[in-house]
């Protein structure tokens, strides 16, 4: 599991096979950790339900604003997958509110080819992105973008 200490006052959204979701409101209104697990495939029907159901809903029911995105576990996506992403997944999380992304990139070479073809091509539907070296920069990075956010 990744390395990031979790604070009692974070709760624990959701824990599946793809991803495991942090509510931070408490802490702060708007921010969310989400930390992404293996090899994401478009084909496996879990995959959709927790990307379409779990993280979507869980930005807008919880009205996240900023997201620590903790890729370090994930190995892959195949291209079919990162389209998906790019298209569907990125257009309603920003649909519903979600506006800036710190990710901690793959610990794997072909991992990082996969977040790095996301942030290169730019096709985030407004969300912005940033990469981090590690889980306290990304955090800063969103606790910074959260106290200049203007609804």
């Amino acid at each position: 599991m990744s390395n990031i200490i979790i604070k009692p006052s974070w709760e624990l959204y959701y824990k599946g096979k793809y991803q495991v979701l942090y509510d931070c409101s408490k802490e702060l209104p708007g921010l969310s950790i989400a930390i992404w697990i293996g090899f994401f495939n478009i084909d496996d029907p879990v995959f959709i339900d927790e990307m379409e159901i779990s993280s979507i809903n869980f930005i807008r029911d919880k009205k996240i604003v900023a997201m620590v995105s903790d890729h370090s576990e994930t190995t892959t996506a195949a291209p079919k997958t990162i389209d998906w992403i790019e298209e569907l997944w990125y257009g309603n999380a920003y649909k519903y509110g979600l506006r800036f992304e710190a990710i901690i990139p793959p610990l794997s070479t072909i991992g990082k080819l996969s977040v790095n073809r996301i942030k290169i091509q730019g096709k985030t539907k407004g969300v912005e992105i940033v990469s981090c070296a590690d889980f306290e920069s990304a955090y800063k990075q969103c606790v910074n973008y959260l106290k200049n956010y203007k609804i």
